[in-house]
């Protein structure tokens, strides 16, 4: 018997389930690491269309203080509700924040859109983090964390490139287009593939009340 509160004891994934569950956050996880450097060669494109390039450093600040400040939010998120659930918050924050970025009136706008962008990406690598260390067995996790770094570092450099030459040849706006039918994907894909995972959640237990 477990303790009220407590998770269940979970049933180990099989390798094909597992495979399922790490391929359906690898698209999550090149989201985050896209748009930590998409912006950085689109930056004089978007000065120009604002005409405002005093706060154009604030695009790149503003995220990453979201996403620092929202990572720690997104593991007690996933220990209380699943890691299937946190990540679709993620992915919906993300894209709402890229919905705001792209149809962005001014400059004050697409910073405000940028914060609210980096809360999501602060859980789509971190989320997923997690799920790979809840789905991989040990003799697994190396090469499963090998993945996640090919995908993440791949997604990092080649960000600058992809984010000029749509800014130059399209529109800046559509670097932020481009996460919406990204995040409907990734939705899809979460909400199908990761219902394999084990579920651990934890809810909160409400503290005694002291003795008067």
């Amino acid at each position: 018997m477990h303790a009220p509160g407590e998770p269940s004891a979970a049933k180990p994934l099989s390798l094909r389930d597992t495979r399922f569950v790490i391929f359906g956050v690898l698209l999550p996880v090149f989201m985050g690491s896209l748009d930590n450097t998409i912006l950085a060669s689109a930056l004089p494109t978007i000065g120009r269309g604002f005409g405002d390039q005093a706060g154009l450093t604030w695009l790149i600040t503003i995220y990453l203080l979201a996403a620092t400040a929202g990572m720690p939010l997104y593991g007690k998120v996933a220990d209380i509700h699943g890691r299937r659930f946190a990540l679709c918050i993620a992915i919906g924050a993300h894209m709402a924040g890229s919905l705001v970025c792209a149809l962005a009136p001014s400059i004050l706008v697409l910073i405000a859109g940028r914060a609210v962008q980096g809360i999501g990406g602060a859980g789509l690598s971190s989320v997923s983090v997690v799920i790979l260390g809840d789905a991989a067995p040990p003799k697994e996790r190396g090469r499963c964390y090998g993945y996640f770094s090919i995908v993440y570092t791949t997604a990092g450099a080649c960000g600058p490139a992809l984010g000029g030459l749509l800014a130059e040849h399209l529109h800046w706006s559509a670097i932020f287009w481009l996460n919406i039918p990204l995040g409907l994907v990734a939705l899809a894909v979460t909400a199908s593939l990761l219902r394999r995972l084990p579920r651990r959640e934890r809810p909160l237990r409400s503290r005694p009340q002291a003795r008067r």
